[in-house]
């Protein structure tokens, strides 16, 4: 059985890590432009975007990979810039929440197809 409480939490913080990107650029710019910021920070994450909203577990997945571009921004804002701190506490706050709950979900949807395997090879 998934529970469908954490594929919820994991969307919900994709989905905000995803708007809070161009928030925190919006309210703390960097001394980059913004749009190369957005490309190369932002852009890749929107990929995965909608097979996470429709619950893909491939989908998901890749999310999972992609999500180490804002975890080690974050990273490298938190331990170089006193200033920016809460900004990147954040950022790793949503990475973190969408890693360790995919990885719960996604030994739960493991467990669930190997029953269904075994529910079918019964059957035949």
């Amino acid at each position: 059985m998934i529970n469908y409480k954490l594929k919820w939490i994991a969307q919900l913080s994709y989905l905000a890590l995803i708007l809070y990107i161009p928030i925190w650029l919006y309210f703390r710019p960097n001394p980059f432009s913004p749009f190369w910021s957005l490309l190369f920070w932002w852009f890749p994450l929107l990929a995965p975007l909608y097979g996470i909203i429709k619950g893909k577990h491939y989908s998901m997945t890749w999310a999972n990979f992609l999500l180490i571009i804002p975890f080690s921004h974050g990273w490298t804002i938190l331990l170089t810039s006193p200033e920016g701190g809460r900004w990147a506490m954040v950022e790793l706050l949503l990475t973190c929440t969408y890693y360790v709950t995919f990885l719960m979900l996604a030994s739960q949807m493991k467990k669930t197809a190997i029953q269904d395997r075994v529910i079918q090879s019964k059957e035949s």
